[in-house]
């Protein structure tokens, strides 16, 4: 079984491949399919983040913080690069962090939902529209981990569902091996774990991302 903290390596070491695979080595594609996996893992750590954080006034800030800091990162890596990138995906989870609250409360609510999921599609969020469903689906599933089964297959629909649209959107079918998050997921024991740094866990994302441009431009 695997720890919350687990999940964040997990997480962190297939995004590094990822974007290793994006900016250094594009022609071997088995970079970016085990890279497929980080997003659903982020998303589920946020969820989990929001329901059992001491201070969600604080945990947003921290969010905030991290996600401007990340959009100057892809400001640099626009310029540098050529990629032609979306809005960082901190800066999506910042919404999805919005969203969940909004669900939270329920009712007439839910329309701020929506609206966040337009938003994400319209102004091009990274994962658009699919990851705020996303990260509001874990948000409710979260919460169902006491009922075993129920839990399993919520998650393996959730996730499965995120990976297709998001293939279908972009059309890029690599997108769809996301869907094998669903394999760490559902071995998630519940546990903290061993907690990861605390500035390692926050800049991680910016910190890895200026080393690969940085390499980039030498090998340029």
């Amino acid at each position: 079984m695997l720890s919350s903290a687990a999940l964040q390596w997990i997480m962190m070491i297939a995004m590094t491949i990822d974007h290793i695979g994006l900016y250094l080595l594009p022609q071997y594609s088995v970079f970016r399919i085990i890279g497929r996996i980080a997003m659903p893992i982020f998303a589920f750590t946020l969820a989990e983040g929001f329901i059992h954080t001491s201070s969600r006034q604080k945990y947003f800030m921290r969010l905030g913080i991290l996600a401007v800091v990340s959009e100057l990162v892809f400001i640099a890596l626009r310029h540098y690069t050529g990629h032609v990138l979306s809005i960082n995906v901190v800066m999506t989870f910042v919404l999805g962090f919005i969203a969940m609250l909004c669900a939270e409360r329920g009712g007439i609510n839910w329309l701020g939902v929506a609206a966040l999921a337009v938003a994400a599609y319209l102004f091009d969020f990274e994962y658009g529209a699919p990851a705020i469903i996303l990260i509001v689906a874990y948000y409710f599933i979260c919460n169902l981990r006491d009922f075993h089964v129920t839990y399993a297959i919520t998650l393996t629909i959730a996730t499965g569902l995120f990976a297709f649209a998001t293939a279908i959107n972009s059309h890029w079918w690599l997108q769809a091996y996301s869907a094998l998050a669903i394999i760490p997921l559902a071995l998630y024991s519940g546990e903290k774990g061993r907690r990861i740094p605390y500035r390692l866990n926050y800049f991680y994302y910016p910190a890895h991302l200026l080393v690969i441009l940085a390499i980039y431009l030498v090998l340029h």
